[in-house]
């Protein structure tokens, strides 16, 4: 097959050339080689699985001096030689910390970092503080609080930001008019400090504002700080003061309404933010560096750009209200950053894993895919590799469940509940949406790895893979 027509790729970090999709072995095992007489080349791989031998001929001299650079650098760059090569570690001289030289540049606003939350009886102020060439510069969103048992009206109506920018006198001078004037009701209470405000909820009655009130800094990925959630705190926006109806007093109040909206928010504390929850002031963690460097606008509002943005609900209505430097965008996943070292050079591996938000649930609660073409639980994962000569390397996998309509019946006593099919697709009409909505992501080539056992005693992961054949 011409070298046109294929795809012949190396991955660094695990040694492995692949032939489109199929893996075919280690580079330690290859041999690139001319054919006399012609200006065709001969390249012998041999498999890391079975240790067969596989031979490509390829007629192009540009893609054999290709393939040779990239032999080449692999080999000095990854690889210790077998002889003659000194314990790095006790030769080269001592490295600083890893500090990285390459900042990715984004167009969007930082967030505000640093929050102060005060109160009268009747309004919630949220007062955020930034950096700006002239100092500190203040910024104050109002809330006006619900009064009554039950508020149905939208987040608008309550969610004021007056799009002014405040001095630290100014602001002094505005929270004391503030505390003059709601003396008679007990005045301008401070009550905490925040560094996120994470968005707005609403069960059965009023809404509640969902804040970080500690963070702790897990890395820096190309010249951004990354964060996890250390404190977090949710305020119902109710008042307190005075005669008017208190949280506690709503809350308990006899009432099936009331009994509804205690329910489901115990469900709603029981989701712990302070586990698996990331965030950064200035780098989109939720899209890949390919797509952060490639793109200058980053347009979040559909659902294929924000489906691993975990709190695009709790955003939905403020950001209609507010300007996007109030709020962060959240991913659910894993964070972990390595430093290293490598034949006297440093270099920084970083892995981040977003969960999607399209179809999440409980392991055999979410199985299959929706009529939308999103599967369950789908989880991209992204390996940075960055060096001290601002080299950066992205690679991104994505897994997920089986794309076909099956289930499995957790009321079974059993380890491993057995699978179940619950709608046939003979057009596999969700499977095309979900790979149609796969190339509008990551564009092509797509490489599917299929990890479904292909023999079993008792057929069993078989009968998700009927479900779903090779129609990409």
């Amino acid at each position: 097959m011409p070298f046109s027509q294929c795809t012949l790729g190396i991955d660094y970090l695990s040694g492995c050339y692949y032939y489109g999709p199929v893996l075919l072995g280690t580079i330690s095992g290859s041999s690139i080689d001319r054919i006399e007489g012609t200006e065709d080349v001969l390249i012998q791989f041999t498999s890391s699985q079975n240790g067969d031998q596989f031979r490509i001929r390829f007629k192009k001299e540009d893609e054999y001096n290709e393939l040779l650079h990239f032999r080449n650098q692999f080999m000095s760059t990854f690889f210790i030689p077998d002889v003659g090569c000194p314990d790095p570690s006790s030769t080269s001289p001592k490295h600083e910390p890893f500090q990285g030289h390459y900042k990715l540049k984004v167009k969007r606003p930082p967030p505000y970092s640093n929050y102060t939350l005060y109160r009268t009886y009747n309004i919630l102020y949220v007062v955020s503080q930034s950096k700006e060439n002239e100092g500190d510069v203040y910024h104050i969103l109002k809330i006006r609080l619900s009064f009554s048992k039950k508020y149905e009206g939208p987040l608008e109506e309550i969610l004021v930001d007056d799009n002014r920018s405040y001095s630290r006198n100014q602001l002094q001078v505005l929270l004391s008019t503030v505390h003059e004037g709601n003396k008679a009701t007990g005045g301008l209470v401070r009550l905490m400090s925040a560094k996120a405000i994470i968005g707005f909820i609403r069960f059965t009655s009023f809404y509640y504002m969902v804040i970080a009130t500690e963070l702790k800094p897990e890395g820096i990925s190309l010249g951004h700080v990354i964060y996890s959630i250390a404190g977090y705190d949710i305020v119902p926006l109710v008042a307190e003061k005075g005669n008017r109806i208190s949280f506690q007093t709503i809350l308990s109040t006899k009432s099936d309404h009331l009994e509804q909206e205690e329910k489901y928010l115990g469900l709603f504390n029981m989701v712990d933010l302070t586990k698996g929850f990331y965030l950064s002031y200035s780098y989109p963690l939720s899209q890949s560096v390919q797509h952060n460097v490639l793109t200058a606008a980053h347009d979040l509002s559909n659902d294929l750009q924000s489906m691993f943005i975990w709190n695009t609900y709790l955003l939905s209505e403020m950001s209609r209200c507010v300007g996007e430097r109030w709020y962060c965008h959240l991913i659910q996943g894993v964070f972990l950053q390595q430093h290293c070292i490598q034949h006297g050079k440093q270099f920084q591996l970083t892995l981040i894993a977003r969960r999607s938000r399209m179809y999440a649930g409980p392991r055999y609660l979410k199985r299959g895919i929706n009529d939308d073409g999103y599967v369950a639980n789908e989880v991209e994962v992204e390996t940075i590799v960055e060096d001290e000569d601002s080299h950066i390397c992205s690679h991104v996998q994505l897994r997920g469940s089986i794309p076909g309509y099956w289930k499995q019946d957790v009321s079974v006593a059993v380890p491993r509940p057995p699978i179940q099919i619950i709608k046939n697709d003979p057009l596999y009409r969700t499977f095309t949406k979900h790979c149609s909505l796969l190339l509008q992501r990551y564009s092509a080539p797509i490489q599917v790895f299929d990890l479904v056992k292909m023999k079993e005693k008792h057929p069993r992961e078989q009968i998700g893979r009927a479900s779903c054949r090779e129609r990409v």
